[in-house]
């Protein structure tokens, strides 16, 4: 059955509860008039959906695209984050450059340089690694007398990561 023969069908059977219950109760009319204008209004409200939706057929598929849940970013790694925390605090103050910057760029360096027999006491490591990442991994390198000297600047922090990639 379609869509139409489907409304028509509706309409004939509603005009025909309309009539009978004008013909059982003739002098009570308003109720019987009032189903049926409502009901009239829910068709044309029918129709008028089913209209619009052949009119925009996109609409719909974009609506639901709206409602469909979007996957998630994958989570960022802890470790990630940790080191992002460090760069910035090392950033703020000599104390953090000294105490968290300096020990995981010092491992760093010592595994860049393994491979080639060098350690950090080495003349050559100084040279290999560069002044950028020597400043903050120099063996010789003392606790900050004031804390919160300013840290190191970010190109400076940039530039050393850049020069342990490298090598």
């Amino acid at each position: 059955m379609s869509g139409r023969s489907a409304l028509a069908g509706a309409l004939v059977v509603a005009t025909g509860a309309f009539i009978a219950a004008l013909v059982v109760r003739p002098h009570d009319q308003g109720p019987a008039l009032d189903a049926f204008v409502l009901f009239l209004g829910f068709l044309g409200l029918v129709v008028t959906t089913r209209m619009t939706s052949q009119a925009f057929p996109g609409s719909v598929g974009q609506f639901e695209d709206a409602l469909r849940v979007r996957p998630q970013p994958p989570p960022r790694l802890p470790d990630l984050e940790r080191l992002e925390r460090t760069v910035e605090m090392a950033t703020q103050s000599a104390f953090d450059v000294y105490y968290r910057l300096r020990p995981p760029l010092r491992e760093i360096a010592l595994a860049r340089l393994a491979p080639r027999g060098l350690d950090l006491e080495d003349e050559r490591a100084r040279e290999l690694l560069g002044e950028d990442v020597w400043t903050i991994v120099r063996p010789e390198a003392t606790r900050p007398k004031d804390h919160f000297a300013p840290g190191a600047k970010l190109e400076t922090i940039s530039a050393a990561v850049a020069a342990l990639e490298e090598l």
